[in-house]
């Protein structure tokens, strides 16, 4: 299947929506304090997302290695921060293992896309196209997983697909 650099950004943009991040000094005792602090971390990581440099988007390779950088470090906020006791953990447990196995896929990814970004020859940037194609397709996959763990769980932020005005 081939993409257009456009799609491919369009398509890593709403890829990377849906997962979120936390802070280990932010004291958890409940499910709903849990549910705020990680939508906190989700609001804040695509508000970030947004403000992306505009000349960013139209530079594929650019776009998707600051939004996967983006969310590396929201995957890492989320598994630093504490989970509820009780009953409601194991909810908890399961939205950050689903996000934090999108670790390695968003690495894949922003690998492809420095390799797209530095291609000088037609048959280099078919190759890194098709190669960011596969590991965006896994990162969604992957992060479709998170945002249904999220839903399910509460959170109004994390989980809501949401799409960078890609100019």
């Amino acid at each position: 299947m081939r993409r257009s650099p456009l799609a491919l950004a369009v398509l890593v943009a709403a890829v990377l929506a849906g997962c979120g991040g936390g802070e280990k000094d932010t004291k958890i005792d409940t499910k709903a304090e849990f549910i705020a602090a990680a939508d906190k971390i989700c609001l804040d990581r695509d508000t970030r997302s947004r403000k992306l440099p505009s000349e960013s988007r139209s530079d594929v390779g650019k776009l998707t290695r600051g939004l996967a950088d983006l969310y590396l470090s929201a995957i890492a906020r989320l598994e630093a921060l504490e989970l509820p006791p009780g009953a409601a953990r194991a909810g908890a447990e399961k939205y950050v293992k689903s996000v934090a196995d999108m670790r390695r896929p968003v690495q894949r990814m922003r690998l492809s896309a420095a390799k797209f970004g530095a291609s000088d020859t037609v048959e280099e940037i078919k190759q890194a196209g098709a190669e960011l194609g596969t590991n965006v397709n896994t990162v969604q996959a992957i992060s479709d997983l998170a945002d249904q763990n999220a839903r399910v769980y509460g959170m109004k932020n994390c989980g809501k697909q949401q799409q960078l005005p890609i100019t």
